[in-house]
């Protein structure tokens, strides 16, 4: 056997343990945990949403069965707008996928760029939820208040947390 073809042979075997090993250590590695799913809540149950800036919610309140918009001065609500963030909040986040941990600035979730939402009945938090920028393929950068990892979420985008309180307020109640 020539020197030539016993240096192939060697490098075809190192190639095939090489992959080998890679195969075994895929195999035995744990795969990565899923995202964490925020779990649903009972729409009828919230009687207080806060939105907005981390430094600065807007805040919504249910009296009786009406919405408010909390001021100065007080408003109605836009009754429309209230069910409609409460029914895709109510359902639970169920996150699509995960980012880096850590990277907070980078997704919109650190530094003052960050909006919240808490909805709370009584004193029970019902959803607490830092949102991010918005993401590609129409999802959103969202982190859970105790979790410092990044997730991609379907939440219905930022912009309906950047309104300003007067897109909340009840067209009809307007004379």
């Amino acid at each position: 056997m020539t020197a030539a073809r016993r240096q192939t042979v060697a490098l075809l075997v190192a190639i095939v343990v090489v992959m080998l090993l890679d195969t075994a250590v895929r195999w035995g590695a744990a795969p990565p945990p899923p995202p964490p799913i925020l779990a649903g809540f009972t729409a009828a149950r919230a009687d207080r949403i806060q939105i907005g800036r981390v430094d600065h919610a807007l805040v919504l309140e249910r009296r009786s069965d009406v919405w408010w918009l909390m001021g100065p001065p007080e408003a109605p609500a836009d009754p429309v707008a209230v069910a409609a963030l409460l029914d895709d909040l109510a359902g639970g986040i169920q996150p699509e996928a995960v980012a880096d941990a850590g990277h907070h600035e980078r997704y919109g979730l650190s530094g003052g760029d960050e909006r919240r939402i808490e909805v709370t009945a009584g004193d029970d938090v019902l959803m607490r939820l830092f949102v991010g920028h918005d993401a590609a393929g129409g999802g959103t950068w969202v982190r859970f208040p105790d979790s410092d990892r990044v997730l991609r979420a379907d939440i219905g985008g930022r912009g309906r947390l950047d309104r300003p309180a007067g897109a909340w307020r009840d067209r009809a109640s307007i004379p």
